[in-house]
């Protein structure tokens, strides 16, 4: 037996996904690419890296999330960073 499908897109509720990562450079880019294949509404899904690493893996991050970003949908945070 199938599970029934999903309510109109209307009725879904604007998700947050956070990633907390610190020196992660080896597993930051399939983390945003899985995360990016979400089968969910993307005006309704907001994707946050929070990013506290202190070696690459902050380039490797920003990098990653640029092309999520262009759409509104993906943003890099640091611990630096003031809200």
């Amino acid at each position: 037996m199938f599970p029934p499908p999903p309510p109109p897109v209307a009725n879904w509720p604007r998700v947050t996904v956070q990633l907390p990562i610190f020196n992660e450079r080896y597993v930051i880019e399939r983390l945003v690419e899985a995360v990016s294949r979400f089968d969910y509404p993307p005006e309704l899904l907001d994707v946050q890296v929070l990013d506290d690493s202190t070696d690459e893996t902050c380039e490797v991050a920003r990098s990653c999330v640029e092309r999520p970003r262009r759409t509104g949908h993906a943003r890099r945070l640091h611990s630096s960073q003031q809200p």
